[in-house]
């Protein structure tokens, strides 16, 4: 392998191709509320909510195996052929919900959006294998490309011709091509004596499927986190609530961003130190990563309360300014997010897959709850709050098991033997 970059060097290009990505993303959305209409905004937020769990489910995070997969466990092939088996099923069932359960130009874009999804996992699968070499320059390129295909196309077929059924359209065929360019950029990573091709050694592919499918799991249910707040808003308020409360969440992109960046960056060194043994610099850089969350969270709590109203209305229109006060709860619920994203990336590095998902189920309870309950009752500041409960509950949760592993005696020896 060649020289390893350093960590600053990762996280810079990581946190551009995040943040151009990020930026396209807006820019799709901001075309789709100044010059779409609400219930275009909840209809695409809708689409997104319904495709997301599936195939997110269906990737099973693998892009996280492969980055932690120090050890060499599996080949890079058996990653591929499980892809190749999971995105088109993923596809399938998106496909049949759509075309089944709606009606109307909402079933087509709900489709429209899988095909892109299914562009996307595979792209995903050939980031792990980047990640895991530490060339998140490449990552980086690729996210540039696809950001450009989604702005562009979503802003022509909405601009011009009005049809988002198009833009969507366009995107899975534009991501469809990215896809190729990924494969081909991942496969150049391989040495010699790797297979280039996806490998379906059923085996393999079923002990691949039990290590991961803890973290797929995790995955999904961090997405229903989500989405079960949207869901209950679009039924009990409608498109147009929901298109508002999709926009005002999706500010806290800024945020994820650079929280992922910092995670992708530092996972796969994290999982070397903790297979390595160097148990001290693991815990020193999970500490400064969950600083630096809870830091961040704290900075946007500021923005939101201090340029909330303004900020809203000048990103999308006016009216927007008026829900400035659900722009806070959500942005506290970011906080408390950013804040414990990064143990789970510590128990992600540790392969400490199968202990996150009764976690995020506690969470995922815990939002549908609240959600059922203040959604009819407070609208969206009712959503905002659900998100809080739900991510109090996992921040506890992750911080009970982050105790009981620093002061469990298997740690704490391996710890003084690494010291």
């Amino acid at each position: 392998m060649a020289t390893v970059p350093s960590l600053r060097r990762s996280f810079s290009w990581t946190l551009v191709g995040n943040i151009f990505y990020a930026i396209a993303q807006f820019v799709a959305l901001i075309v789709l509320a100044k010059f779409g209409t609400k219930i275009l905004v909840g209809r695409y937020a809708l689409a997104l909510a319904i495709a997301a769990p599936v195939f997110l489910l269906a990737s099973l995070r693998l892009r996280q195996v492969i980055a932690t997969d120090a050890t060499g466990e599996y080949r890079f092939a058996d990653y591929l052929g499980m892809t190749f088996i999971m995105a088109p099923l993923a596809l399938a069932t998106v496909t049949a919900v759509g075309l089944l359960g709606f009606s109307g130009p909402v079933s087509w874009v709900i489709v429209g959006v899988g095909m892109s999804k299914t562009a996307e996992a595979i792209s995903d699968v050939c980031y792990g294998l980047m990640q895991a070499h530490e060339r998140m320059d490449l990552i980086a390129r690729s996210q540039v490309i696809r950001g450009l295909a989604l702005a562009i196309g979503m802003s022509l077929a909405i601009i011009v011709f009005e049809s988002l059924l198009m833009g969507v359209m366009c995107t899975a065929v534009l991501w469809a091509l990215a896809m190729v360019l990924d494969l081909r950029r991942a496969l150049d990573l391989l040495t010699s004596g790797s297979i280039a091709r996806p490998r379906f050694a059923p085996a393999t592919l079923r002990r691949l499927f039990y290590l991961a499918f803890p973290l797929g799991l995790v995955t999904v249910l961090g997405s229903l986190e989500t989405n079960i707040p949207r869901y209950m808003v679009e039924h009990g308020l409608g498109e147009e609530q929901l298109g508002i409360f999709a926009a005002l969440a999706y500010l806290l992109t800024s945020g994820n961003t650079i929280i992922a960046a910092l995670s992708q960056a530092s996972v796969p060194r994290m999982a070397r130190d903790f297979a390595e043994g160097r148990l001290a610099s693991f815990l020193s850089l999970t500490g400064k990563l969950v600083a630096t969350g809870l830091g961040l969270g704290l900075a946007g709590i500021a923005l939101a309360v201090l340029f909330g109203e303004f900020l809203l209305g000048w990103v999308y229109q006016r009216d927007y300014g008026d829900h400035a006060d659900v722009f806070v709860l959500l942005m506290i619920a970011g906080t408390i997010r950013y804040t414990f994203a990064y143990l789970g990336t510590a128990a992600n590095a540790m392969r400490r897959f199968r202990v996150q998902p009764p976690i995020h189920i506690a969470s995922l309870l815990a939002i549908g709850i609240s959600a059922h309950l203040w959604v009819p009752t407070h609208g969206l500041r009712g959503a905002a709050a659900s998100i809080i409960v739900g991510t109090s509950v996992a921040l506890l949760s992750y911080l009970g098991w982050a105790l009981y592993t620093v002061t469990h005696a298997p740690f704490r020896r391996a710890k003084q033997e690494s010291d």
